[in-house]
């Protein structure tokens, strides 16, 4: 297996837990109602992509792309126009 493909599979894992961690804190600290799936699925490719751009991989452009514009889903459908706009403009320019 390339080292590329290695650190890939590494930032999934280590998204997994800390974005469990995050909602684990957040639980027990009473910030937390619900869990919105689209919510956890954004928090989950930033802490990937994250990974992979302190790795230095190109790794973080597609998955920076991917985390982009499900923020933009995301907050637009809560009504944040101009943070929607912005990661709208982001993921392309990822790509």
């Amino acid at each position: 297996m390339s080292r590329s493909m290695k650190l890939f599979l590494e930032s999934l894992a280590v998204a997994f837990v800390l974005t469990g961690l995050s909602y684990l804190v957040g639980h027990y600290a009473g910030w937390l109602e619900t869990l919105d799936p689209l919510e956890v699925f954004c928090v989950f490719t930033s802490y990937s992509c994250t990974y992979l751009c302190v790795k230095e991989t190109r790794w973080n452009y597609p998955m920076g792309a991917i985390s982009t514009a499900a923020y933009s889903y995301l907050f637009w459908g809560q009504g944040l126009y101009a943070s929607a706009a912005l990661n709208a403009y982001l993921a392309p320019a990822l790509v």
